[in-house]
């Protein structure tokens, strides 16, 4: 059985799991961070919807044991084994479905759009070119690094 047979049978399986459940672990809910919350979650495995009404970019990040996932959007599916470090970008307003083999462990960012915006301003950059892609299963030595500090 080739690799890509063996990841939709894994994923198969995961849609018996029923929907993800969540544990988060830590929390900066109660620091005064101004635009940016971070916590850590462990997930059951299964299946997680993220619906467009969320209002923040994400910035996912594995930070314990290897996991298969399929994250589907817009009809498009891409499989992989997230590793400790691999890092998932969401942008603000985006749909995406997901699902893990397995349970996982993952540091969670959400950086809130007026933070950005603020950001941007700073730098001279105009609010219309805060856009982006969503980026899947990254590798980024100084955004790797920054998350691991974050969970610290």
């Amino acid at each position: 059985m080739d690799r890509h047979a063996m990841e939709a049978q894994v994923l198969a399986q995961t849609g018996d799991q029923g929907p993800m459940q969540f544990t988060t672990v830590a929390s900066s809910k109660d620091r005064t961070w101004a635009g940016l919350q971070a916590s850590i979650h462990h997930s059951s495995g299964g299946l997680h919807t993220h619906r467009p009404c969320f209002l923040h970019y994400s910035v996912c990040m594995n930070v314990g044991m290897p996991v298969t996932t399929a994250y589907r959007r817009d009809g498009v599916v891409h499989r992989g084994l997230h590793t400790a470090g691999h890092i998932d970008i969401i942008p603000f307003g985006e749909s995406a479905e997901w699902e893990e083999s397995g349970p996982s462990t993952s540091l969670l960012i959400r950086l809130m759009p007026p933070l950005l915006e603020s950001t941007a301003h700073a730098m001279g950059l105009s609010k219309s070119r805060l856009s982006m892609a969503p980026q899947l299963q990254i590798r980024d030595p100084k955004l790797e690094h920054i998350c691991w500090a974050l969970k610290e």
